[in-house]
């Protein structure tokens, strides 16, 4: 596996000509169009802090983390390593990062039906820029009278966890017909 510097337009239809090596621990690109035509149709999932598209790679289904981020916050080569090492039946395997905005992960190779979960209930970052006061995470997870009062109490942390066993039980994602500031706007 390795860190894939590319350029600032990173291709779309480069990841759908995508090649593996025998040992599948490279990934060569061709170039096409730019990773900002990604549009609505290839989106699967919103997150805090990215959005997951889906590209064809030799005929494999592939999710892609577009992340959204600060232009201070810099991949650390430690960091990257880390995420290459993780293995577990429930982690997707990191494969690499590119560098140079717009930033995205490329994720395992997945079989033809399988959509991948983007699970984030925001990050926990401490700076100079930070409020701790600030409205942190995903809007339909979050209690009613936070989102109203901004009040943060113990139970918003009961109220979230709530809704996630909910959700795992349904199978199904609360409020997905409303985007977050409609949400936000009904309260």
């Amino acid at each position: 596996m390795s860190t894939y510097n590319l350029p600032d337009n990173v291709p779309v239809e480069a990841f759908q000509q995508m090649s593996r090596s025998p040992d599948q621990e490279t990934l060569s690109f061709k170039f096409g169009d730019s990773i900002k035509s990604l549009n609505r149709s290839r989106f699967l999932k919103r997150g805090g802090c990215s959005k997951v598209y889906k590209i064809y790679i030799c005929d494999d289904l592939f999710p892609v983390c577009v992340m959204k981020r600060s232009p201070n916050r810099k991949f650390d080569d430690k960091e990257i390593e880390i995420l290459k090492q993780l293995g577990h039946e429930n982690i997707i395997k990191f494969m690499g990062v590119p560098i140079n905005r717009p930033n995205g992960l490329i994720l395992e190779f997945c079989e033809e039906m399988i959509t991948p979960k983007l699970g984030d209930f925001g990050l926990a970052v401490f700076g100079e820029t930070v409020d701790l006061n600030d409205m942190v995470g995903s809007v339909p997870w979050m209690p009613w009278e936070y989102i109203y009062t901004l009040k943060s109490t113990p139970m918003r942390d009961v109220w979230s966890f709530g809704v996630f066993f909910w959700e795992m039980i349904t199978c199904e994602t609360p409020h997905k017909d409303c985007e977050s500031a409609c949400l936000i706007y009904l309260v």
